[in-house]
């Protein structure tokens, strides 16, 4: 998938190298394609039922990569693709690449519809990424509506020799607290409105 990796060979960890290969017409779709449907085949062979797909940093929203998700998503009968348009807000606003993400969301939402797959009503978490804590993890959820379906963005994780592995090759995952995230997903004054996906 060599038109996915940098030249370590290691995944791109930003949007910026990919939309460049993509304007250029250096991206291979098929590559995306062959890559993703062997992570989700991973997932299932460990037992996992999929709700939803996403991707990391959002690429899939990327325009040539969109219907790639569209259709593993069709193939494996996945009935959610993750839409992560977050409400304009003074956070969001304050967050690099909002107006960008939020145009791909809003050109995303037709095809998806078109596709017969389905989007959370509401996404929250894009601007505190990797900083939700016990009392913003609160007030996102409570302000979720009856009947909706919320999707809240967080990154939770016990830091491991892996995640520490992480901090060193990334600035992003400094920043993250991600046992705070963890610890607030698992605060009892949390209010718990899950349930499943339709």
């Amino acid at each position: 998938v060599a038109s996915l990796l940098a030249q370590d060979g290691a995944f791109h960890d930003s949007v910026a190298p990919l939309l460049r290969r993509a304007l250029s017409g250096r991206l291979r779709p098929e590559e995306a394609e062959a890559e993703w449907d062997a992570q989700i085949g991973r997932a299932r062979d460990a037992g996992l039922r999929l709700t939803h797909l996403d991707s990391h940093k959002h690429v899939h929203l990327l325009p040539p990569l969109l219907d790639v998700a569209v259709r593993l998503a069709r193939r494996h009968g996945v009935p959610y693709l993750r839409l992560p348009l977050e409400a304009p807000r003074p956070q969001t606003l304050r967050r690099p690449g909002w107006v960008a993400l939020s145009a791909l969301c809003l050109r995303a939402r037709g095809r998806l519809r078109q596709a017969g797959l389905r989007h959370a009503d509401r996404f929250v978490g894009f601007s505190y990424s990797g900083g939700v804590d016990g009392q913003r993890l609160r007030a996102m959820v409570a302000a979720g509506r009856p009947g909706e379906v919320l999707e809240v963005m967080v990154h939770p994780a016990v830091v491991t020799p892996a995640v520490d592995g992480l901090r060193r090759r990334y600035g992003w995952a400094r920043r993250y607290r991600f046992e705070e995230e963890l610890a607030a997903l698992c605060d009892p004054a949390l209010p718990r409105r899950a349930a499943p996906l339709p």
